[in-house]
């Protein structure tokens, strides 16, 4: 009998949705995902639930009240995002129903923090996070995307005669002066680029090479934008040494990416040809985008949800061998 899953995203994340979409289909999966009080991100969050078929239960009596069949296995798993909406006091704990913690964010982040004290409750704790995982002895699961949403071929192609394009899109976060050397240097080898920077709270920068935007755009127009691109540009935040999503749309769209994290080394489909990790935009080589077109880097899938289910199922599975 397949085991069933619950999987709580949180308020705060519009793209987590999408990163698991590949499930939908999935009969014995429930997907929650609470949009925030915030009126641009209540209408995005309910755009991806009418396209997805995701339905959104409020997340407490989503548990609280929820029937756990004796007869089933059960996996609840909790995103970093979702602790904050759920009363781990009510919860009552079945030996058939087995908890996990799914981190996005790296420990440096108040919000990864401030999940961090429910851990305790947990049956497994998992994150994308490689440093943490060390420290805390977590498990360390370095990425989770769905390429069902991410086919491009609905979007207009790049011409392969058009000068190489590269791409960034996200937070300030206290990167500006490196994106802004990455967006020169460039600008100096004749490579033409987009770079969309969302401001957050306190303007971090201002640079004229920066396209501000003023809030998230829906990610179907992260992925229209990404086929008009041949590399994408990738810098960490302040404490992270997990891979993005952005390693992961470079992967499954084969797109170059430049990136600053030396931590994708050890990740699978890492090639020096495709891949180019750099301490200084100076580095960045104009040669670099004279492959764009013949790239392949022959994805199996193995970033689907569903293989991290698997991963989740057989865990508990091996743990329960163990202790017999």
């Amino acid at each position: 009998m397949k085991p069933k899953f619950i999987i709580l995203l949180g308020a705060n994340s519009m793209i987590t949705p999408t990163l698991f979409s590949d499930l939908i289909p999935e009969n014995n999966v429930i997907i929650s995902h609470i949009p925030a009080n915030n009126s641009f991100i209540y209408r995005a969050v309910q755009s991806i639930k009418r396209r997805l078929h995701i339905s959104v239960h409020k997340q407490n009596k989503l548990l609280e009240n929820r029937h756990f069949s004796k007869t089933h296995q059960y996996f609840v798993i909790i995103a970093d995002y979702a602790t904050s909406s759920v009363h781990f006091d009510k919860l009552k704990k079945q030996n058939n129903v087995k908890y996990v913690l799914l981190f996005f964010n790296p420990l440096s982040r108040p919000l990864a923090l401030k999940a961090s004290q429910y851990a305790g409750f947990f049956d497994l704790i998992v994150t994308i996070d490689p440093e943490d995982a060390k420290q805390k002895g977590w498990m360390y699961y370095p990425q989770i995307y769905s390429k069902t949403l991410g086919s491009l071929q609905q979007y207009s192609k790049t011409n392969a005669a058009n000068p190489p394009k590269a791409y960034f899109i996200g937070y300030d976060k206290k990167r500006g002066q490196f994106l802004y050397n990455i967006s020169k240097r460039l600008e100096e080898i004749g490579v033409e680029f987009t770079f969309k920077v969302l401001r957050g709270s306190v303007v971090d920068s201002n640079y004229d090479t920066f396209s501000y935007l003023s809030s998230p755009i829906p990610y179907e127009q992260v992925l229209a934008d990404l086929a008009q691109a041949d590399c994408i540009i990738d810098v960490l935040q302040p404490g992270q040494t997990g891979a993005s999503i952005r390693y992961a749309e470079a992967v499954c769209y084969n797109k170059i990416l430049i990136t600053d994290n030396k931590a994708i080394r050890d990740l699978p489909y890492f090639t020096e040809k495709y891949m180019h990790i750099i301490e200084d935009a100076n580095q960045i080589k104009r040669e670099w985008f004279s492959c764009a077109n013949e790239i392949d880097y022959h994805y199996k899938n193995d970033f689907s949800p569903r293989c991290f289910l698997d991963m989740i199922s057989d865990f508990f599975s091996d743990s329960s061998r163990s202790e017999k």
